[in-house]
């Protein structure tokens, strides 16, 4: 009987082969895994960075690589509250406006991968506030030009009056710049007057 003899010197290429083969058969099963499957990301974008109190803005999430589209969980820090949430969006409400500017960060999480966060950083202005003192006095005769101001809110602001009444020669007028009163007094609309002006945001 002979006996054969497997001399492995005389088939590198089928070795090779084979080799090649045992690679290609590993990386089908790991991408069949999801081992080279790219990672997931959350993108956020608000409809106003800028929000007024009481008032609403929009938020959504984008979610890449999320094969099962599974979307997003929504928290929100800094005050106000959330409503209308679902794996894509949410409608934020802004809290009450106080003496003080507020920060408010509503975050988008992913579901698909909790450690995959993004946030929307939003700020509700302090409440709007006259800033103008006393009127200066006019003088019969004199064109009268006086400017009003104010701080806090969102520009523009719309002016009025509160209480009292103008004299007939002065008018209250809004513009986007601001709001001024301007006329020229005259010996018929001479005297003392008491108003209170009221400022509105927009």
């Amino acid at each position: 009987m002979r006996r054969g003899i497997l001399d492995l010197r005389m088939k590198p290429s089928g070795i090779s082969l084979v080799l090649l083969a045992l690679t290609g058969i590993l990386l089908s099963l790991l991408t069949a895994c999801g081992g080279s499957s790219k990672p997931v990301s959350v993108a956020v974008t608000a409809s106003a960075s800028t929000v007024d109190g009481t008032d609403t803005v929009t938020i959504t999430a984008t979610v890449t690589n999320d094969k099962n589209a599974a979307g997003v969980t929504w928290t929100v820090s800094g005050g106000g509250t959330l409503s209308n949430t679902s794996t894509t969006s949410a409608t934020y409400t802004a809290p009450a406006a106080t003496t003080s500017a507020q920060t408010v960060t509503v975050t988008a999480t992913s579901i698909a991968s909790t450690s995959e966060t993004a946030s929307a950083t939003l700020t509700v202005p302090a409440a709007p506030s006259v800033s103008t003192g006393a009127l200066s006095a006019g003088a019969v005769g004199t064109s009268y030009s006086a400017t009003l101001t104010a701080t806090g809110g969102i520009a523009p602001y719309t002016w009025s009056l509160a209480s009292g009444t103008l004299p007939a020669c002065l008018t209250l007028t809004n513009s986007a710049s601001g709001g001024t009163i301007t006329g020229t007094p005259t010996a018929s609309c001479a005297g003392t007057y008491t108003i209170t002006l009221k400022v509105t945001d927009s």
